[in-house]
């Protein structure tokens, strides 16, 4: 892989993870509400398994693409790179929702 595009993958991805991290501090300060607790009340656990999920699917994007770079006789563009990382990224998110789906129909 080129040097420039190496840093620009790393530069996408560290404002990826800014952006995603102020995403999820706003959303979780925006649902939680200050109150008193009580000592008999059960805890309620945050959901973090959607965001998770669709992090996994990047992340396996991500590691499929790393694995495609290693063998030089494939000469893969960037285009297919970014493609790669957005349909894993996109069936995370499909899995993330049946999961959701479950969990609301459970309740």
């Amino acid at each position: 892989m080129e040097k420039e595009t190496m840093v620009a993958l790393i530069c996408l991805g560290f404002f990826t993870m800014i952006v995603l991290s102020i995403y999820f501090i706003m959303k979780y300060k925006t649902l939680m509400q200050p109150k008193v607790y009580d000592i008999n009340e059960k805890i309620e656990k945050s959901d973090w398994q959607k965001p998770g999920i669709v992090m996994l699917g990047t992340g396996i994007g991500a590691l499929i693409v790393g694995i495609l770079n290693t063998f030089q006789s494939l000469n893969i563009n960037g285009v297919i790179v970014v493609g790669v990382i957005v349909i894993s990224t996109g069936i995370g998110l499909i899995v993330a929702q049946q999961f959701d789906k479950k969990d609301s129909i459970e309740e």
